[in-house]
């Protein structure tokens, strides 16, 4: 039995060597299967049991690599009954947990420990588990349990325990018990403060971080880690001259250069960006992807559209890849200056396509569809700025089937609108209270979907912070000189350490910083709905108070709903797709209205009426697919614009979708490709036929 068992791990080695053959992989199931022929009562040779405990860990570390619960502990049982488990074997388990983030998993074999060992589990296995709960914002509020419970039970943390600790505080901004946790800094290990000074960066503390390091250096002790971390955390307040201070002090490396670049580009200092992004070749230190952004980032802010695309041809030359941020950054300086050509020449040159893979390794890749449409983008721009609205096409001859129209009325009775007035009322209660911890003279506003009474079961609640960046007062609370998005940014970091120390209702899940809208997404607890917070969103105001105009009528509400419900069901809705999201989707159901039935173009502030009496929501959904799939056919340059003065057509087969609020903005060109334009048009024809046939046009 027991040569049984070492030649069927070893089948198993040679297939996970060779990388598989086309054949089925021996899974964990099949392993488990050949260590039951070793029964209970079977004595095995002192020679035979090294190769067997092996052969357990292998089964038991494969089972928790691909998060197979049921396997994992049918192991483990099997080794108990053959008295072979130990502690090693199970931090084999949670070593893979760790390395996938399997988080869920490693907390029940840490709970299981008692049972299968006899004792309870040890500090280095729940180290273990704290760190594969470390992995994702999600599970990250787990890891703090962990440490909570070890505190409560008086717990002496080891170096690795610390430092995993600490990693798990940063990440939800929970600055002031990593503090706390470092107790002496003046005696705490090396590897521990540097831990800490991270969990500073991740908040934006700044000062509290370069006290750290001068304290490290007094010691001798502080290295590029420190530094790096250091000066990341003056980059995110906004703090040049700090930043500048540290970098002439610090060991000569990529990641504090890069650290120091990004604080000037914060801190509006674009010629000592791009002083250091030279000085970096002049020291023979390789211009890395971070520092290349930052440096970009500055350059487009003032429109240094040449600084930019010397920049891009030097990462060409040096084989550094070129990421979304870098076509992003470099894009914007030359739609600021105007030079719309050298950007359509640059992004065929020094942009190539590549490879798509999974969705999570694709985020800030070139793809093919994201360079289609910023090519479209940029067609746009260069076209000319204005053209007058079509006039309305034609209408199509539809006869709307009863079976059809049965499933559009099944669907109202099941969806009917969704109040979140009470959750909005919850969550504001909720969140004014912190805000006010950070920002007292802040006002909490919501928006969208929510308020203009479009959203569906699973929509989340909208706020936004708006609050005076002139604020003396607020800007010496922050600690910080930043204007813009990386204010935004840094009053997000402190109403996340906020949310960590109140442990209210309100759970942090993530926070989305360096984007276009910097956004923190929360759980409200009490009402169970996902809340998203943004920090002053005047325009999204303003777009919120217009289609409320619109949606105070019950047929266009419930149109926008139902278009929502079945782009989502079609897997048409959401940018990550290259599609339109709720607001897109919105715009383009009063479009059909004001083309259709002539409804007046409104503003937020008028009081015209909508009539639209005499319609049925079945027959203005198929009317809504049927005149769009209409007009993409049409040949003609045409606009979804509800303000009545279109700016400029559809370019290349990409739907022009305008913001009636931005100017310059045109979330066709931005999120669509001609591709995605094309299926959201043939699903709309489906849609037409389906009306005809009788069929379900969310299947």
């Amino acid at each position: 039995g027991s040569r049984h068992l070492r030649n069927s791990f070893a089948g198993e080695r040679r297939w996970t060597r060779l990388g598989g053959d086309g054949h089925a992989p021996r899974a964990p199931r099949q392993l488990l299967e050949s260590m039951r022929l070793v029964g209970p009562g079977c004595r095995i040779a002192n020679d035979h049991r090294p190769a067997y405990v092996v052969d357990i860990s292998s089964a038991l570390r494969k089972a928790c690599e691909v998060n197979d619960a049921r396997v994992a502990f049918a192991v483990l049982q099997s080794a108990k009954e053959r008295e072979l488990l130990t502690e090693k074997i199970l931090q084999t388990g949670l070593a893979a947990c760790n390395r996938r983030g399997h988080c869920a998993l490693a907390l029940q074999l840490v709970e299981a420990v008692p049972d299968l060992l006899g004792e309870p589990a040890s500090m280095r296995l729940r180290t273990a588990a704290l760190g594969a709960c470390s992995r994702t914002a999600t599970d990250i509020i787990r890891a703090v349990e962990i440490y909570d419970q070890m505190v409560g039970e008086g717990a002496d943390l080891d170096l690795v325990a610390k430092v995993a600790v600490l990693t798990a505080l940063g990440r939800v901004g929970q600055w002031r018990r990593a503090l706390a946790l470092l107790q002496n800094p003046d005696e705490a290990p090396r590897e521990v403060v540097n831990a800490c000074i991270a969990a500073l960066d991740q908040s934006g503390r700044w000062r509290e971080a370069v006290e750290l390091l001068h304290r490290l250096r007094s010691r001798h002790a502080a290295d590029g880690v420190s530094f790096s971390s250091a000066v990341s955390a003056c980059a995110k307040a906004g703090q040049a001259d700090a930043a500048l201070d540290l970098l002439k002090l610090a060991p000569v490396s990529e990641i504090v250069y890069g650290a120091a670049i990004s604080a000037c580009e914060k801190g509006d200092r674009p010629y000592d960006a791009l002083r250091l992004l030279s000085e970096m070749s002049g020291l023979g230190l390789r211009r890395d992807l971070p520092a290349c952004n930052s440096a970009l980032s500055a350059c487009s802010k003032m429109g240094w559209w040449a600084e930019g695309i010397e920049i891009v041809k030097q990462m060409n030359e040096d084989g550094v890849t070129r990421s979304r941020a870098t076509c992003n950054a470099f894009i914007k300086a030359c739609e600021v200056a105007g030079q719309y050509d050298v950007a359509a020449d640059a992004l065929c040159r020094y942009f190539p396509i590549q490879e798509e893979r999974d969705s999570i390794e694709t985020a800030g890749c070139v793809t093919r569809t994201y360079r289609e449409a910023v090519a479209a983008r940029l067609e746009r721009r260069a076209a000319m700025p204005a053209r007058e609205r079509i006039a309305p096409i034609g209408r199509q001859d539809i006869h709307i089937s009863s079976k059809f129209d049965s499933v559009i009325q099944h669907w109202v009775l099941q969806h009917p609108p969704v109040d979140l007035r009470v959750q909005i009322s919850s969550v504001r209660d909720a969140l004014t209270s912190l805000v006010s911890e950070v920002v007292p003279s802040a006002t909490l506003h919501p928006y969208g979907s929510a308020v203009e009474g479009t959203a569906l079961s699973s929509s989340d609640v909208d706020f936004t912070i708006c609050v005076d960046e002139d604020d003396a007062a607020l800007r010496e609370a922050l600690d910080s000189a930043l204007r813009g998005r990386p204010f935004q940014d840094q009053v997000l970091r402190h109403l996340r350490s906020a949310v960590a120390s109140s442990r209210g209702s309100l759970v942090a899940t993530d926070l989305v910083l360096g984007s276009g809208t910097p956004v923190m997404r929360l759980t409200e607890k009490g009402v169970g709905v996902g809340v998203d917070v943004t920090v002053n969103g005047h325009e999204v105001l303003k777009k919120t108070e217009l289609i409320g105009r619109y949606t105070r009528h019950p047929v266009v509400r419930d149109l926008t709903r139902l278009v929502k419900a079945w782009a989502k069901s079609r897997q048409l809705y959401g940018y990550h797709l290259h599609h339109l999201t709720g607001f897109g989707y919105a715009l383009m159901v009063i479009d059909f209205v004001q083309a259709r039935y002539r409804v007046p173009v409104l503003s937020a502030r008028c009081n015209d009426e909508i009539d639209l009496a005499g319609t049925t929501l079945t027959t203005l959904f198929v009317e809504f697919c049927s005149h769009f799939s209409l007009l993409s056919q049409s040949g003609e340059p045409w606009s979804v614009c509800i303000t009545g003065a279109p700016r400029a057509g559809s370019i290349g087969g990409v739907m022009s979708v305008e913001d009636p609020i931005e100017e310059d903005v045109d979330l066709g060109a931005a999120h669509l490709t001609a591709q995605t334009s094309e299926t959201l048009f043939d699903a709309m024809r489906k849609v037409v036929d389906a009306a005809q046939n009788g069929s379900d046009p969310f299947v």
